[in-house]
């Protein structure tokens, strides 16, 4: 059955209604319950039976997941045609298809550090999200970002934690300076005694100073 304006009628039966109904309504005619829906692409208010109304908020849910992603991708070089192509792909799950587009994107900015640490900060974020592992990712973003700063000629970092909501182990790391250098062999962010968002999401970040500024303490 197509979907029909709203309208005084039964979508199941067809029955004439006395008025239209502005919410969850059991026919009189044929007792099945009626839901008045908007439809994610044309906007378009319909009033349906319960399948379709579970139906459509299926189709909300992939709606506005296509919209997150096209937009955070495209961010990366990518295009709502590489992320429907992946998606059209059944025999893998959401979540894989995901990862396999940050991976499209990670190879397309291959070269650019900076890009390459804003996609795998967003790569920890989404692994956080699914319940998988992030703290790989966080590692290989805060690498990314000192490889920027040395390719920029930085020669020195220190470390900021995120003030107050930063747990006790990266207020520890507060202004510790390294050489990019000593960061990268020791990298101490993300703090492995991190225990942000009861999760270990450690959002201890480097920022680049002159040797005037690197006056903060050493480890």
């Amino acid at each position: 059955m197509t979907d029909q304006p709203v309208t005084a009628q039964c979508p199941a039966c067809q029955a004439a209604l006395k008025k239209v109904p502005q919410r969850k309504t059991k026919c009189p005619a044929c007792g099945q319950f009626m839901f008045v829906k908007t439809l994610p692409t044309t906007r378009a208010r319909v009033l349906v039976t319960e399948a379709r109304a579970l139906a459509i908020e299926a189709e909300w849910s992939s709606y506005l997941a296509r919209e997150r992603w096209v937009a955070e991708l495209s961010t990366c070089g990518l295009t709502a045609q590489d992320y429907d192509r992946e998606m059209a792909d059944t025999t893998r799950s959401a979540t894989e298809s995901i990862y396999r587009l940050f991976d499209q994107a990670l190879a397309l900015n291959r070269g650019d550090w900076h890009m390459l640490s804003t996609i795998y900060h967003r790569l920890a974020f989404f692994a956080y999200e699914s319940g998988g592992e992030f703290k790989p990712y966080l590692s290989q973003a805060a690498q990314m970002r000192l490889n920027e700063y040395r390719a920029r000629g930085s020669r020195t970092v220190k470390i900021l934690t995120s003030g107050q909501e930063a747990c006790a182990a990266c207020q520890s790391l507060h202004d510790k300076v390294y050489s990019i250098d000593e960061a990268l062999a020791k990298m101490p962010i993300p703090c492995d005694r991190c225990t942000t968002w009861d999760s270990g999401f450690c959002r201890c970040q480097y920022v680049s100073v002159t040797a005037r500024q690197a006056s903060g303490p050493r480890d």
